[in-house]
């Protein structure tokens, strides 16, 4: 933002064309425990659940999402959202925390590598 409080947007070049920073892809709302899938790159996904669920990370076998996806787990529900990996999924986070703190808490999760990601946010264990 500038003083004036205009937002600006920063775009940069890609293979097959132009891409912007910052901005959500979309939102995919969930009512049930979920496994991300490839679409969701980019996007929030909002776990609207009335009791415990869990967001799983799969294998890269399962859904190749490019090194450097991220994701947004947005709690809308009540019940609290975990952020678990797949079998053969590495998660990493501060003090290993990866349940969201409470109702709107959102965590984004991003892929550095193969089979390893980071949760960060509002994060509790």
């Amino acid at each position: 933002q500038d003083a004036g409080d205009n937002v600006r947007v920063v775009w940069f070049q890609r293979a097959a064309g132009h891409e912007s920073l910052g901005v959500m892809r979309g939102i995919n709302n969930q009512t049930a425990s979920y496994t991300a899938v490839l679409d969701d790159a980019g996007k929030v996904v909002e776990m609207n659940v009335g009791s415990a669920n869990n967001f799983t990370i799969p294998t890269n076998t399962n859904v190749p999402y490019p090194i450097g996806a991220y994701m947004n787990v947005h709690q809308l529900g009540t019940g609290q959202t975990t952020i678990v990996p797949d079998s053969g999924v590495s998660l990493s986070g501060f003090n290993s925390a990866f349940k969201l703190t409470g109702q709107h808490a959102m965590a984004t999760i991003h892929k550095r590598d193969t089979n390893a990601w980071i949760a960060s946010g509002n994060l509790t264990t």
